[in-house]
């Protein structure tokens, strides 16, 4: 079984995750970090869009693989696609790109 915990920053959603992982039937799968998202303006002014979503997509990527050999009997994963999602379209609009935008010169 997989429970996501989506939400805004400093909800506690790292911090509930942690504490049930503590118990043998959990198994936490957090989403990460690298050294570009970690930097402010990287993330915000140097990154193309299809820079970021590459970045998170990496991250992502990565945890899914880890799940796939999840040992316990719950996997409880920190941050969510909505959450992601969510974050991705705020820094978006946030820069003045229209997420819309970006479908249409995807397809």
């Amino acid at each position: 079984m997989i429970f996501c915990f989506e939400g805004a920053n400093d909800v506690g959603k790292s911090t509930l995750s942690k504490k049930l992982s503590n118990n043998s039937l959990y198994q936490n799968f957090e989403l990460g970090t690298t050294e570009k998202l970690q930097d402010y303006e990287w993330w915000f002014h140097n990154s193309s869009p299809y820079e970021l979503i590459d970045e998170i997509i990496g991250l992502v990527t990565k945890r899914e693989r880890n799940l796939q050999f999840c040992e316990s009997k719950v996997c409880l994963v920190d941050k969510g696609y909505m959450t992601l999602f969510s974050r991705l379209k705020a820094t978006f609009l946030l820069s003045g790109i229209v997420p819309n935008e970006l479908s249409k010169i995807w397809l």
